[in-house]
């Protein structure tokens, strides 16, 4: 019975005791050190309720030993205290034997069951996707962290970091690679808080870090640390470079009359929506926001005067966003003469064919925008590249596959032209899986990347390029045919064939 163990006050062995060949510990320090164990405890240790109690070893397994009470007794108190079983100094060996096998059985049963509770708290506690704490862990763990604060009189810091413009990168690039990227920014901010920190995630975009025993002047400086790293830091899928930016909010304890998590989370959301009010990229403390806000107050306008601005730019800002598309397409243009006005045609071509699939509204106006904008990311390519005129090499071939991802990141942070972005991206996606940059394959494009996809081979079939003079019109057909369900949507392309036949230009 190596693994059973009598605990007991006493400095002496009960006879009965010593022929079941028991070690023995009247140390409750040794007891807690010992691995789970069947404890035999001795009756009169229960009556010290001041310094032993049965639930303070919640993974042992205790059987009650009576040296002069009565079964009833023994019952009362293995019911009281919580003990396995009992025995008298009475019982005969071979019933004490049963007994303690009886009790190991059930603490081997009692450990899987601690066991997996543990891996359940834990499966509750943690995010393993982006390796760090769920709000579930917040709710359990930091309140009393803050009481524990104020208990022991130290500091207790919060930064909510919240990424700029995240849904973008779901919408431009898919969960896949939003996925990777919380992955690396979680592990980079690790990286950088002190032993003993939390970090746990709140929302979809946003971080809650809690550091203890750190002063606001420290806790500003690691806010600032953390903003630098990422902004330097190029986050990368397949072929796709990202980069972040990040608005903070902080609070620290004890300061404002803080006292508890309810309290903390709406002082760090009140200084997260600050930042994100001066263009986010920003860190506010909490604890001089009403500084900032009468430094605010000071230099805004007059509530109605800028009411009126704000609607005049409303209706300027469509005019405005119409000739600002025209000058980026003309940017293109002027580095790569051979396609002045491709554009243009595409956009015609584009947005006649969403019209016929009865795309909605907004989704026709993204296509048009995507088709004027589709070549942007040229202006990141050489110009000796884009003219010339034998056939591209290996390395050229790279260079130009760049082109989609550097409009979406120049474009990403324009909120009216969110929706086109995925077409800029992927208008270079083939319906077979052999195009580029994420070689996405049939419905996995998105529909206006499609439509862009067919307007843009057709104009540049029909316009003369450096390395060749332009296809006639029915030998541009012919090939684009050819490529039916292997680069195109058979059924967007059959459309756009019926619209090209029936065009009198």
């Amino acid at each position: 019975m190596r693994d059973s163990v009598y605990f007991t006050f006493k400095r002496r062995h009960h006879p009965r005791i010593k022929e079941l060949n028991l070690s023995r510990t009247c140390s409750l320090r040794t007891l807690s050190r010992r691995s789970p164990s069947v404890v035999i405890v001795d009756y009169s240790v229960l009556e010290e309720k001041e310094l032993f109690s049965v639930d303070d070893y919640p993974e042992n397994v205790f059987i009650l030993f009576g040296d002069g009470q009565k079964p009833d007794q023994l019952k009362k108190a293995v019911k009281e205290h919580g003990c396995h079983d009992f025995f008298t100094e009475a019982a005969l060996k071979s019933d004490i034997t049963r007994i303690i096998k009886r009790a190991k059985k059930f603490l081997k049963l009692k450990q899987e069951n601690l066991s997996l509770k543990r891996k359940l708290r834990k499966a509750e506690s943690n995010e393993t996707d982006s390796g760090c704490y769920n709000w579930r862990f917040f709710s359990q763990k930091i309140p009393g962290e803050i009481r524990k604060s104020f208990r022991q009189k130290y500091s207790l810091s919060f930064i909510i970091a919240d990424i700029d413009y995240f849904r973008q990168i779901n919408q431009s690039y898919g969960y896949e690679c939003a996925d990777k990227v919380l992955f690396e920014f979680t592990h980079l901010v690790k990286k950088i808080l002190p032993a003993g920190s939390f970090l746990i995630r709140g929302r979809e975009d946003s971080f809650v870090s809690v550091i203890p025993g750190i002063s606001r002047k420290q806790t500003r400086a690691l806010a600032e640390k953390i903003q630098k790293r990422i902004n330097k830091h190029i986050f990368k899928y397949k072929k796709v470079r990202i980069h972040l930016s990040l608005s903070f909010g902080i609070v620290n304890l004890p300061y404002n009359g803080i006292k508890n998590s309810r309290d903390v989370i709406s002082a760090m959301e009140s200084a997260l929506i600050f930042s994100k009010r001066k263009g986010g990229n920003a860190i506010t403390e909490y604890s001089l926001m009403d500084k900032e806000k009468i430094a605010e107050k000071e230099t805004q306008a007059d509530i109605h005067s800028l009411k009126r601005k704000i609607n005049r730019l409303n209706r300027e800002v469509n005019q405005n966003m119409v000739d600002m598309i025209y000058g980026f397409a003309k940017a293109v243009e002027v580095r790569d003469m051979s396609t002045a006005n491709h554009a243009e045609g595409v956009a015609v071509i584009a947005k006649q064919i969403a019209k016929k699939l009865k795309l909605p509204p907004h989704q026709i106006e993204d296509v048009y925008y995507a088709a004027m904008l589709h070549d942007l990311g040229k202006i990141g390519v050489s110009p000796d590249i884009l003219a010339k005129k034998g056939k591209l090499n290996r390395q050229d071939w790279e260079v130009i596959k760049t082109h989609p991802w550097i409009a979406t990141e120049i474009l990403r942070e324009i909120h009216i032209l969110r929706g086109a972005l995925p077409a800029i991206l992927y208008h270079h996606e083939h319906w077979d899986g052999s195009g580029y940059p994420l070689g996405l394959k049939g419905e996995e494009i998105p529909v206006i990347a499609r439509i862009v996809a067919v307007s843009d081979v057709y104009e540049a079939l029909t316009s003369d390029r450096p390395y060749r003079k332009a296809f006639p019109k029915a030998q541009a057909l012919r090939i684009m045919r050819q490529e039916r369900g292997k680069c195109f949507d058979p059924h967007i392309l059959d459309l756009f064939l019926k619209l090209i036949t029936k065009s009198k230009e």
